[in-house]
């Protein structure tokens, strides 16, 4: 999996936002909050690291469930996916 699209992660006024730019401006108007978990996959993806390596990347870095952890990342990945954010490798 990785990311479609150049973005910038920037904090401004304590909160952590994606914003698009050069030619992905011009095709995805808007920006992207992003939470510690959010922000710790968003980090994962533009890594090039796996689903289970992101996976275990949150559980390492945040006290919860390993079934809380796969649905948060799945839900993540899924709303990336819904506005053609997420490229997925064959």
């Amino acid at each position: 999996m990785k990311l479609k699209g150049e973005f910038l992660i920037r904090e401004v006024a304590g909160e952590i936002i994606v914003v698009p730019v050069n030619q992905t401006a011009l095709s995805f108007n808007g920006m992207i909050c992003l939470n510690a978990v959010s922000q710790e996959i968003w980090n994962g993806l533009q890594a090039g690291k796996t689903r289970d390596e992101i996976l275990k990347r949150i559980l390492e870095e945040f006290e919860v469930s390993r079934e809380e952890a796969s649905a948060d990342l799945d839900d993540f990945l899924h709303q990336l996916r819904e506005n053609d954010l997420l490229e997925d490798e064959t």
